[in-house]
C-alpha cells in the first residue's frame, strides 16, 4: 500500500499544489515564512532519504469530504509550501514516509476556519471515505479511523487511519497513517505520517516546524 499516504494527504489537503498566481509583497513575504518553515530533511532520522512528490494538486472528489475540499481549495490561493515525501530506508517493506505543508493566511481567521473543518464532527467521516477507497474490490478488508491527541500550537486536531485489505489470494495489505492539523497564529501545519504498523513518531518533525513558525510570524 505505498502511495496510500499520498493518497490521503492529498485528499486531507497536507500536500495540496496550486498554480503560480503573482503576489504582493505581503503574500511574498508570507510565501517566505512558508518555505523557511517547512518541514526538511534535518527534521527527519538520520539515514531517511528525501523524494520529490508527485501525486498531487487533487481533491478528493468524495463526497464526505467536501467541507475539506473547499478549505484546501482557498488555502492553496495562499502562500505556502510542501514538503517531499521522507521515507525510512531501513524499512524492508518500504512503507515508512512522512510528509508535511505549511500555510500561512493573511489573518489568524482564515487559519482558524482551516483547522475548524478538519475538527468538525464530519471530518472523521471524510477519512473513513477515503481509506474505504483503499479497499474496494477486495474481498476482505477492515478500515479504522480514531482520534489522535495532539499537543502544541494555539488549536490542533489528529486522525489515525488504519487500513486492513486482503486479496483474492489471501494476502493480507496493512497501513496506518496518522494525520495532524495544527495552527500556530496565523499559519497551519500539516504532517501525515504512514508505515504497515505503527508509524513513526511525528514529534521531533512537529516541534522543529512549530519552532521556526514561531521565529518567523
Amino acid at each position: 500500500m505505498r502511495k496510500l499516504l499520498s493518497v490521503v494527504a492529498i485528499g486531507c489537503g497536507a500536500v495540496l499544489v496550486a498554480g503560480t498566481v503573482a503576489a504582493g509583497a505581503g503574500e511574498q513575504d508570507d510565501q517566505q515564512i512558508a518555505d523557511e518553515a517547512g518541514l526538511v530533511l534535518a527534521d527527519l532520522p538520520d539515514g531517511w532519504e528525501s523524494t520529490p512528490s508527485d501525486d498531487l494538486g487533487q481533491e478528493t472528489g468524495i463526497e464526505e469530504c467536501e467541507a475539506i475540499d473547499r478549505v484546501n481549495t482557498r488555502a492553496v490561493e495562499r502562500p505556502h509550501s510542501e514538503s517531499p515525501q521522507f521515507t525510512d530506508p531501513d524499512d524492508p517493506e518500504d512503507a515508512t514516509s512522512i510528509e508535511g505543508a505549511v500555510f500561512v493566511f493573511p489573518k489568524a481567521k482564515g487559519a482558524k476556519r482551516f483547522v475548524a473543518a478538519y475538527a468538525a464532527d464530519g471530518a472523521r467521516d471524510c477519512f473513513q471515505a477515503i481509506g474505504d477507497t483503499q479497499v474496494e474490490g477486495f474481498p476482505e478488508s477492515e478500515v479504522g479511523t480514531s482520534d489522535l491527541e495532539v499537543e502544541g500550537g494555539d488549536d490542533a486536531v489528529g486522525y489515525r487511519l488504519d487500513i486492513e485489505r486482503t486479496d483474492d489470494a489471501g494476502v493480507t495489505d496493512t497501513a496506518v497513517v496518522d494525520f495532524l492539523v495544527v495552527r500556530q497564529g496565523r499559519a497551519v501545519v500539516s504532517l501525515g505520517a504512514q508505515s504497515a504498523e505503527e508509524p513513526p513518531s511525528l514529534d521531533d518533525a512537529f516541534d522543529a516546524v512549530l519552532e521556526r513558525l514561531e521565529q518567523e510570524l
